[in-house]
């Protein structure tokens, strides 16, 4: 999840880049940042079922 996200935040931002967008030191943490903090917290979000369901 990491790299992926990462990978495409940095896309974004580079083609915002060439396209006449700002980069801001913003732009660039969240970029930076979005990929770690998603696989790091996504564990905290996941829906569980409380029981198994029965196989017959």
């Amino acid at each position: 999840v990491r790299l992926v996200r990462t990978g495409i935040e940095v896309t974004v931002v580079v083609a915002g880049f060439f396209l006449g967008g700002t980069v801001g030191v913003g732009t660039v943490l969240y970029a930076l940042a979005i990929g770690p903090l998603t696989q790091a917290l996504l564990p905290l979000v996941v829906w569980r079922d409380r029981q198994p369901a029965l196989r017959s």
